[in-house]
């Protein structure tokens, strides 16, 4: 969200991926801009359809409370007893889980034998992180697909958040292409956590 209808204009801040906000008005200039009133904020966001659109997604809230997520309506989540969650595909053949610890270090380990492959940084909510793309290697992940078919997901996406002295949030995505990782981005930037730095 910017203080005019412009690249160049001062940066406000960001919107979460299905943040609803409420349009005051329209400029048709340079593509197009909207200027909106959020919860506490008014300014100019993108008319880009590619940046800005209607959409429809599904909201998941960990039963701790601890965090929660927009995933696409194609997918479904499911609690885990920790106080986690596993998002899956609708073919069932790539998977996001969630896991909360009191540290980073107390988030599930990389399994064996991973390579890797990219990393790009990321914002989740007020906090940055790093989102590492790794391949298997020799090794793979062999999961069952709702039809019972077997499938394998030859990549893998983590990035582990540290939320505050006592809290960190790990998502770990297995992807059977890495073209996948865009939706693990667009599910990790909708994250929020009850924490000062999320705006809570």
């Amino acid at each position: 969200m910017r203080d005019g209808p412009s690249t160049s204009a001062k940066v406000l801040g960001t919107l979460v991926r299905g943040a609803e906000v409420t349009v005051n008005s329209y400029n048709p200039a340079s593509g197009g801009w909207l200027n909106v009133k959020g919860v506490s904020v008014t300014g100019w966001i993108s008319a880009n359809q590619q940046l800005t659109a209607p959409g429809t997604f599904y909201p998941f809230a960990s039963a701790s409370g601890s965090f929660s997520t927009l995933y696409p309506t194609t997918w479904s989540a499911t609690a885990t007893p920790s106080g986690g969650a596993v998002l899956r595909s609708a073919s069932g053949t790539e998977t996001i889980s969630f896991s909360a610890g009191a540290s980073v270090s107390a988030l599930p380990p990389l399994p064996a034998g991973v390579q890797p492959l990219a990393s790009q940084q990321l914002l989740v909510c007020g906090v940055t992180g790093h989102l590492l793309s790794y391949t298997r290697g020799s090794t793979t992940t062999t999961s069952v697909a709702p039809q019972g078919q077997a499938v394998t997901e030859p990549y893998l996406a983590v990035i582990n958040l540290a939320i505050d002295k006592t809290h960190a949030l790990g998502i770990q995505a297995n992807l059977t292409s890495p073209s996948q990782i865009s939706t693990v981005i667009s599910i990790a930037s909708s994250v929020t956590f009850p924490a000062k730095v999320c705006g809570a």
